[in-house]
């Protein structure tokens, strides 16, 4: 793989940019729900950049039954006076998994007035429609895999991806203008995966505003009477067998032997490793030191949660570039 640069993308794109006429930036991501993780969280940001620096912005993503208002408030918060457009497109059902007609609709609209698509993921079908629609338009496309290429993500049922890859998802990735990776190593994880595309590679951000004005010390400890005159260790994120829970509960275990006032708190939505985890944490006699506290979407109580830790970890199995880490750093 190699680095890529404006001789290397297509005529369409060169020509807006030597024009320095505003670019029309499609930001196509499954979901903008803060449960998704990531993706959703740098879609939103990404767009709010590239907008503050005079791009035309959209983003297309499916809405979810049940998760409406929750993204729709974190749009808000984020985006605030961004002069950014975001589609949401009804997920009808399991169906729309198999034939994305609902994306397909709305992106063959929506595709009309952009000169760019930027698709965030690889496995999603509403990606590959973006991809298929992309192309046959010749509107360059870039895509940001967020890990969806390393070795670990690519053994979790491996043989489907294997079909995915056989059946169209290779040469979705091998059209693509450039494959945006987030660090190196990412890049290099991705290499078995024998992809001809050009590459660049642009860490995350964060708006440092966003961290302007901190949540007082004891603000999160003080909503937890458990966690009264206790230190802890934060894990923030999805509990998922992709975020080393099982790590997470023998390194406690140790961290705990060697210091009896510190605790951990573990923050974020089950996504089918809590059981495990809190087997595990049991097995370790450490229940009451470890305090599972749920999701937390509101700004202002992560802020707090971060503050208050004496220590940050987030032992995944694979990650892109975690804002999680970022965000505490």
């Amino acid at each position: 793989m190699e680095q890529s640069d404006i001789t290397q993308l297509p005529r369409a794109f060169k020509q807006r940019c030597i024009k320095m006429t505003p670019l029309r930036i499609l930001h196509v991501v499954p979901s903008l729900d803060p449960v998704t993780g990531g993706p959703a969280h740098v879609v939103l940001r990404l767009a709010k950049a590239q907008s503050q620096i005079g791009a035309a912005v959209s983003i297309l993503n499916y809405h979810f039954p049940g998760r409406i208002e929750r993204t729709e408030a974190e749009v808000r918060a984020v985006l605030t006076s961004s002069a950014v457009t975001v589609n949401f497109v009804r997920f009808p059902g399991k169906t729309e998994l198999l034939w994305p007609k609902q994306a397909v609709n709305a992106l063959s609209i929506v595709l009309e007035n952009i000169d760019f698509v930027h698709i965030h993921g690889v496995w999603d079908p509403i990606c590959l429609a973006a991809v298929r629609l992309a192309f046959r338009r010749r509107i360059p496309y870039a895509i940001t895999p967020h890990g969806s290429l390393d070795p670990w993500t690519l053994s979790q049922r491996p043989w489907r991806k294997r079909i995915a890859l056989a059946i169209g998802y290779r040469k979705a990735l091998n059209r693509a203008a450039f494959l945006h990776y987030l660090n190196q190593d990412e890049a290099d994880l991705a290499k078995p995966v024998r992809l001809q595309t050009p590459v660049q590679i642009v860490p995350n951000g964060v708006f440092m505003e966003e961290f302007a004005n901190l949540p007082a010390q004891g603000t999160f400890a003080r909503q937890y009477p458990a966690l009264a005159g206790r230190k802890y260790v934060l894990f923030l994120g999805r509990l998922h067998t992709s975020k080393g829970l099982n790590y997470l509960a023998d390194g406690f275990a140790g961290v705990a032997a060697r210091y009896a006032d510190v605790d951990l708190v573990v923050i974020g939505p089950d996504e089918g490793a809590q059981a495990a985890f809190v087997n595990k944490i049991a097995m370790h006699g450490l229940q009451d030191r470890v305090h599972l506290i749920g999701p937390v979407y509101e700004r202002e109580k992560k802020l707090a949660a971060y503050v208050d830790a004496v220590a940050f970890c987030l032992p995944s199995h694979r990650e892109g570039f975690s804002i999680a880490i970022l965000e505490a750093m």
